[in-house]
């Protein structure tokens, strides 16, 4: 004690456990390759809940916005069902993930998917050329190919017949897609 008009006693704290929310991992920015069609898992969302007991998964995801994206009851961040992204009609999202516990706490983080390009087919057109008879080698066939190329023009093109119905009646320019007799 502290004197003669002092006293001693033993005294008990409890300290009570509160709900704190739940943690979600500082990962944040994931990437995908395009042209990948869902679904197909982009990344996981790591949860930390000190109040779930072991064993137990009370936690409720949710993602905003949600067009080409959803979570599954475990986390995993995917693309939809039927959907393929395209670099060169978006190359990212931002998405908010959303975690709930069982007690209503709730703890969002922003994540960003960037889309990963990748060398796209060329589409050729189905096109219709005529020459007139008795053309010379060498003559032109009308316009050349019409072809489209998402990655173009970072990339060239090669043109080159694989089947005629007449073997070497035609030939086509490497570089262009024109056609000649």
């Amino acid at each position: 004690g502290f004197g003669l008009f002092s006293d001693v006693a033993d005294i008990r704290v409890m300290v009570l456990d509160v709900n704190e929310n739940p943690e979600i991992s500082d990962s944040t920015s994931h990437s995908v390759a395009e042209n990948i069609i869902g679904p197909y898992t982009v990344a996981s969302v790591d949860v930390t809940d000190e109040d779930t007991k072991h064993g137990e998964n009370d936690l409720q995801f949710k993602l905003v916005p949600s067009e080409e994206f959803e979570i599954s009851k475990t986390g995993n961040i995917q693309i939809k069902k039927g959907i393929s992204l395209n670099f060169q009609a978006r190359n990212s999202y931002n998405v908010m993930v959303s975690v709930t516990d069982s007690s209503g706490l709730i703890s969002q983080q922003k994540r960003v998917i960037t889309v990963v390009d990748t060398n796209d087919h060329p589409l050729i057109l189905k096109q219709i050329r005529s020459v007139q008879e008795n053309s010379l080698k060498g003559d032109v066939v009308g316009l050349p190919l019409d072809v489209i190329d998402e990655d173009a023009p970072s990339q060239m093109l090669k043109f080159r017949i694989t089947k005629q119905q007449n073997n070497g009646a035609f030939s086509i320019v490497e570089k262009t897609g024109q056609i000649l007799v």
